[in-house]
């Protein structure tokens, strides 16, 4: 398994995998600019992105997601090279914390595998366009 930045010419697939798991369309420029992609054999397997707030020693990782049908061990895999990167991204942009909300009892697991410590339980995403 390999990780690399993600380029805009991941964006139409990752977006699609989305739609593909019946959760809808993402608005158009709502992905931050540091994101990391971990592919197998297969091309992209699970990609996620961090915010980096300016002046405060914190990221924010959000839009994790991974390839539909990709196996339970895999996606795994793929998840856990995928927070790495984006803790050493993080740490680059001068964070000291990585933050993360998720809705899946399985990225639970990973990320608290991971060292992400569970702080807040029960949250929902919302979002407000302006």
């Amino acid at each position: 398994m390999s990780v690399r930045n993600i380029s805009e010419t991941d964006l139409p697939t990752l977006l699609a995998w989305w739609r593909d798991r019946g959760e809808g369309e993402l608005p158009d420029g709502i992905l931050p600019p540091v994101g990391i992609v971990a592919s197998d054999e297969q091309g992209p397997a699970a990609a996620a992105w961090i915010y980096q707030p300016t002046g405060v020693p914190l990221a924010i990782l959000d839009w994790m997601i991974t390839r539909p049908g990709l196996g339970q061990h895999r996606a795994r895999r793929a998840c856990r090279e995928v927070f790495t990167a984006l803790a050493d991204a993080a740490r680059e942009g001068g964070a000291t914390r990585l933050f993360a909300t998720v809705t899946r009892a399985g990225m639970l697991r990973e990320a608290r595998a991971c060292g992400f410590h569970v702080v807040a339980q029960d949250a929902v995403h919302l979002i407000k366009p302006l």
